[in-house]
């Protein structure tokens, strides 16, 4: 370590060797010897090493307050520097001053400063454009899309975490985390903005190699399943990232997981853990002095040991944290972690501890404190307001201000068209009146267009409509006629034939008599289907399921087997096409008749179901079949699967016990009233 007493080039030298490794130290904030680099800065006289050890100092204290005196020094010294003619001094005053600047303008943030803090990041942002050093200008478009998210501003900081993802992967070796961090920022904004699908993928682009940037993103994550309600999942990802960072060495991005952690078990009420984590973090923010985390650590631990009964070290947790936050100034913080406010929440909750306790004196006088700092955040929060509100009207004057450039160059254009020759008015006159009575022609033979097409379409949709009443009324002439004149001559043929069986004593003539009335009977069943199809007003599902039903009643007692139909469905006013009613019936048909002459069965169970379709389940108790469905050669089951295939139905046959015909019709559901009859289970 470096000492008072050295002399000045061995110190030179070690404050060299201190910037030779910044990376080590700025990334992970390890505490480093102050009183060497105090030294250097009284006593040096070379403006370069003095810069470089502001430079060491600001970047390992990047989140403590400490690093501010050597800010204001930097400021003054960069000033200088970059007015200095060494052309290589010059541009590292500037390398380095927007180093400084960035890391003010966190500081500044932490602080509720979004104004400053968005000067500085600016600042830093144009001095590393003029460096053309891409990596910072992405830095602090990055820290620039932080602040707006502070403000609830999300669709600017999405903007900003754009372009600083569009700068990144220009770079031919774009750093991994530095990427992650932008995709990270990028999900939160779309996060602010309820863009759950959206922030997911964002996240789904971040490497995963990295430890600690691989955690990060799972806290991310955890954010997006808890703003969706799944909680347990948001906890299980925390986990992980708590493993992660574990197995790392300590510093930053740990708190960055431990804070939240342990903020997230003690809303859900697991308090010893959150105890346990909170602990944990605040040894971290100890170990790399980011005293700012330790406060917001130890308020967490202190409610969390208030919770389960332990006021004496709750109130030693909350008295520390409390005093440090007063020391630092650190009341009511802007930080990634989630800090706001913590510090009012906890004099509030040490002053009711002192108020059961009975110490009347420290409990008002921790009350006076708490409604010191509650109007201390509530002027941050006034602040900010003002501030968002002013940077909405700075955007709207942009666009105002675009509009009158708009309008002046218009009218300049105008001023020189009038100072131009007679003639190239009039041909512009000409040019113009052309382009109207152009433009007129073009929109009413647009308009004619438009008019002819719709009244198109109205003429064809007159033209079926009077088809389909055409079809319907054939329809039902036809049905009409097939009553009237098939079924009429049927029942005199089924007549006929019994009164000549009653008369007739040859036993064979008669057994012919009564087989063609038997066939009548048949044809006149098969008539009455067809005309129940083609039958215009029963096109509804409901009515579908009842004639089905009751067929099945009626075949049930024709061929003596014992019926159960279960009919569990709330059936929606839903329209068939004759098509869909016929085939459905006749496959249910197809299957009854195989009941009756191959399953040898004495029970059959109907089922029929709405499930965004018709489900119908046939099964009886007969004897199956033993080879399978795939086995059977017959035209019936071929004739089911056919019909299946023309309604895109589903249909199934299972003979293992019994036989199961399963038929599931897709029908598409277009009104969202379902019919009111509440059918029950009918047990024949």
């Amino acid at each position: 370590m470096l000492c008072c007493g050295m002399p000045r080039w061995i110190k030179t030298l070690s404050i060299m060797m201190l910037v030779v490794l910044p990376g080590a130290i700025s990334a992970q904030w390890y505490p480093i010897d102050s009183d060497s680099i105090d030294d250097v800065l009284a006593t040096s006289l070379d403006d370069r090493s003095r810069l470089q050890a502001i430079d060491v100092i600001a970047g390992a204290w990047f989140m403590s307050d400490r690093a501010l005196p050597y800010l204001e020094q930097g400021d003054v010294l960069t000033r200088r520097l970059m007015e200095h003619p060494d052309e290589r001094l010059h541009e590292e005053a500037m390398r380095i001053r927007a180093t400084l600047l960035y890391n003010r303008g966190y500081h500044a943030k932490f602080h509720r400063e979004m104004l400053a803090a968005q000067r500085d990041f600016r600042e830093a942002f144009e001095l590393g454009s003029a460096l053309g050093d891409t990596m910072r200008m992405a830095t602090c478009l990055d820290a620039l899309g932080v602040t707006y998210l502070a403000l609830g501003l999300p669709q600017k900081a999405l903007d900003l975490f754009i372009d600083e993802i569009y700068l990144l992967r220009s770079l031919s070796l774009p750093p991994r985390c530095d990427l992650a961090r932008g995709l990270q920022h990028r999900a939160r904004a779309l996060l602010m903005q309820r863009r759950y699908a959206e922030a997911s993928n964002s996240l789904s682009q971040c490497d995963t190699t990295e430890k600690s940037c691989h955690a990060l993103t799972l806290m991310v994550a955890a954010e997006i399943e808890e703003a969706q309600g799944d909680h347990p999942a948001a906890l299980g990802l925390m986990l992980r990232a708590r493993e992660l960072v574990r197995s790392d060495r300590p510093h930053w991005d740990a708190l960055t997981v431990l804070e939240p952690l342990s903020s997230f078990l003690l809303r859900s009420g697991r308090l010893e853990a959150a105890a346990l984590a909170a602990h944990e973090c605040a040894g971290i923010a100890s170990h790399i002095r980011d005293d700012a985390a330790w406060c917001g650590c130890r308020a967490i631990e202190g409610e969390a040991l208030a919770g389960i009964g332990h006021p004496t070290a709750a109130r030693e947790a909350l008295q520390q944290a409390l005093d440090t936050a007063a020391r630092w100034g650190y009341v009511g913080l802007a930080r990634e972690t989630g800090d706001e406010g913590s510090m009012v929440h906890a004099a509030r909750l040490l002053a009711d501890l002192y108020k059961r306790e009975g110490n009347t004196e420290k409990a008002l006088g921790m009350t006076e404190r708490w409604a010191d700092w509650k109007d201390s955040v509530q002027r941050m929060e006034a602040r900010d307001a003002i501030l968002r509100h002013d940077l909405r009207i700075a955007e709207f004057t942009d666009s105002i201000a675009d509009a009158e450039r708009t309008e002046q160059a218009t009218i300049e254009t105008s001023t020189a068209l009038q100072h131009e020759r007679g003639r190239g008015r009039i041909l512009l006159l000409f040019v113009v009146i052309t382009a109207l009575l152009t433009g007129s022609l073009a929109w009413y033979f647009a308009q004619r267009r438009i008019r002819e097409r719709v009244t198109a379409r109205f003429e064809l949709q007159r033209v079926q409509h009077e088809h389909m009443i055409r079809e319907l009324r054939m329809r039902d002439q036809v049905s009409h006629d097939l009553h009237e004149d098939l079924g009429a001559g049927l029942s005199a043929l089924k007549l006929w034939s019994d009164m000549a069986a009653e008369g007739e004593t040859d036993p064979w003539k008669r057994k012919q008599l009564l087989q063609r009335s038997t066939m009548a009977d048949d044809l006149i069943a098969n008539l009455r289907q067809i005309i129940w199809t083609l039958n215009s007003s029963a096109t509804r599902l409901d009515q579908l399921v009842t004639y089905i039903t009751d067929y099945t009643l009626l075949y049930c007692a024709q061929h003596e087997l014992t019926p159960i139909i279960e009919d569990n469905g709330h059936w929606p006013e839903l329209q068939l096409t004759t098509g869909q009613r016929r085939e459905t019936f006749l496959i249910m048909k197809e299957a009854l008749q195989n009941v009756a002459v191959h399953a040898n069965a004495s029970t059959l169970r109907l089922n029929l179901a709405w499930q965004m379709g018709l489900l119908l389940v046939l099964h009886d108790d007969g004897t199956g079949i033993p080879d399978g469905p795939t086995a059977t050669t017959g035209n019936g089951i071929r004739s089911m699967q056919r019909r299946a295939a023309s309604l895109g139905a589903k249909l199934s046959i299972d003979g293992s016990s019994g036989t199961r015909v399963t038929l599931f019709v897709p029908l598409a559901n277009e009104s969202s009233n379902p019919g009111n009859s509440d059918r029950t289970t009918l047990a024949v």
